[in-house]
């Protein structure tokens, strides 16, 4: 396993929006911490990189990725950098995983005329975390 967290410098190939250290500030100001903070480096570098991933799945996002071989969906539209929305939902994510929580939350997807049906008890996408990535989805997308 290996993990790395997006920088302006490692975005291409970034397993993580976040760094431990990004994430051991925003999850250990949440209630309910104490699962998170219970871990070792390894396993949240694990989790981190799964709620990354997972995050990157829910919407078709606005902009094209800054560089076509990049392994996340972001950064987009030349930045280099993570917005601090993502960071949040990925975070959010993370602490659900750590409290063993996931997958509780929405139920499909549909583009156009694609659609996927997630079983609920495996996504953990819930509405807190799908407030922080609305405002960089793509226009046309409905999430149910």
């Amino acid at each position: 396993m290996f993990f790395i967290a997006s920088t302006e410098n490692t975005y291409v190939e970034a397993t993580s929006y976040l760094t431990i250290a990004e994430a051991d500030e925003i999850i250990t100001a949440q209630q309910g911490s104490e699962a998170w903070g219970g871990l070792s480096n390894q396993v949240k570098e694990v989790i981190l990189n799964q709620s990354s991933l997972a995050v990157d799945g829910v919407f078709s996002y606005r902009g094209k990725r800054t560089d076509a071989n990049q392994v996340l969906k972001f950064p987009r539209g030349g930045a280099k950098i993570i917005p601090i929305s993502l960071k949040y939902a990925v975070a959010m994510l993370a602490l659900k995983y750590a409290r063993d929580e996931a997958f509780k939350g929405i139920t499909s997807e549909s583009i156009g005329k694609m659609s996927w049906t997630f079983e609920k008890s495996k996504n953990g996408i819930t509405d807190e975390i799908l407030s922080f990535l609305r405002p960089l989805r793509a226009k046309g997308v409905k999430i149910n």
